[in-house]
């Protein structure tokens, strides 16, 4: 079963009358041609509130650019930020994260044709609470890489397999530490397991990047100790081998964390933005070749320093960047810049047939007298391109339309 969008007509849907607000450590998913918004924290909040209201879901229109928010029901997530995120059937899984006490290992999930959250007790050993973990679907389970949270000291967590390393920073309690732990969630049983993996897996590490291309899952940088990476591993899935450090051909991206690392085929991952070791916010891009295993350096028109930020693909191949922090996140004496800004990446041309809408609108005040002679989904279409536009976003939203041909293919 596919993932969609309920209608427009459900209760709680509400236009945007207000801009959706600047955030970082959130967590972005797409369904179809929109983007889901919904957590994350901003400094411009009371140190007590500074996560983003649990109830509020934005949904971003890449055809219409156009933000809704949606107001949820149900049994709500604790304000998070650094939790991770996937769609699976007619889900929206919120795994992990940090809140305001600490971090967080349950599962939440919003249904997205009611949009009501549930969660329920495992059936299995929890796994340690963490957040900046990486998450992605296979075979309809749900796995989970690495991230930080306290070290597993005795049988309340699961802990199988995998490697917990303290951070030496941490003078008080509560100890944090870094993991390299494999883990599997079945959403059927709400069950979790820690698989043993074969071959040489990653040091542990947190912020990092996960993409999965095909059967092969690419882990890319995040940091371990007092450093931020850039190796690259390979995890096979059919086989749960660990390919060790990988040794990719062309310039090699300078190492960081809290970038985002997708997958935009089963060839091709896209890498943007993050955070250096010397503490750097970046505004780069990347391609990752996985079958001949070579970078590229992308050639972007304009760059957006981004890290902490969200990437997905839509289904007509729109490449969507939100939020993040556009400086360093980290100087105490730098008031962080949270940006609510999309920044869209296209990396196939658009249909004839978008293009022939795109035209009829452009000349609406000859055409739409003859609107009602189209089809009922052309009509449809274009009458919510005219509500989107009769109510424009609101000026803080920018929309950077980059193109790049390497991106193709």
């Amino acid at each position: 079963m596919q993932a969609y969008i309920a209608n427009s007509d459900v209760q709680g849907l509400i236009p945007m009358d207000e801009e959706i607000p600047p955030r970082s450590g959130h967590v972005a998913a797409c369904v179809g041609n929109k983007l889901l918004v919904w957590g994350g924290y901003q400094d411009e909040n009371e140190a007590s509130d500074r996560y983003l209201p649990v109830k509020d879901v934005w949904l971003y229109s890449v055809e219409f650019n156009k933000w809704t928010k949606q107001v949820t029901s149900g049994q709500y997530p604790p304000g998070l930020s650094g939790a991770s995120s996937c769609i699976l059937d007619k889900y929206w899984y919120i795994l992990f994260g940090h809140m305001e006490n600490g971090n967080m290992n349950m599962v939440y999930r919003l249904n997205l044709q009611t949009f009501c959250w549930e969660t329920r007790e495992y059936h299995s050993t929890e796994p340690s609470p963490r957040d900046k973990t990486s998450v992605w679907v296979y075979k309809d389970k749900i796995y989970c890489f690495a991230g930080f949270g306290p070290p597993v000291f005795n049988s309340e967590y699961l802990c199988d397999y995998g490697e917990f390393f303290e951070d030496p920073t941490i003078q008080w309690s509560p100890i944090r530490s870094w993991n390299n732990q494999l883990l599997v969630f079945d959403p059927q049983t709400w069950e979790w397991s820690n698989p043993k993996c074969k071959g040489f897996p990653p040091v542990p590490r947190a912020a990092h990047g996960a993409a999965l291309a095909g059967s092969k899952l690419f882990v890319f940088g995040g940091r371990h100790d007092m450093s931020r990476r850039n190796d690259l591993h390979c995890l096979d899935m059919t086989s749960l081998t660990w390919s060790g450090e990988l040794n990719p051909l062309g310039d090699i991206p300078c190492g960081r964390s809290w970038h985002a690392f997708r997958a935009i085929s089963n060839s091709k991952v896209l890498l943007y933005g993050g955070y250096t070791t010397d503490q750097r916010p970046l505004g780069d891009a990347w391609l990752l070749d996985v079958v001949a295993l070579q970078w590229t350096r992308l050639d972007i028109l304009q760059k957006h320093t981004r890290l902490w930020h969200t990437m997905d693909i839509t289904s007509s191949g729109d490449i969507v960047i939100f939020g993040g922090c556009s400086n360093d996140i980290l100087r105490s004496d730098l008031q962080s810049r949270h940006v609510n800004e999309v920044v869209l990446f296209r990396i196939e041309p658009k249909t004839l047939l978008r293009c022939c809408l795109e035209m009829v609108f452009k000349h609406k005040e000859k055409t739409k007298p003859y609107w009602k002679m189209l089809p009922t989904l052309l009509q449809q279409w274009l009458c919510q391109r005219l509500h989107a536009q009769n109510t424009s976003p609101h000026p803080a939203l920018h929309i950077q339309w980059l193109e790049s041909p390497a991106l193709g293919s």
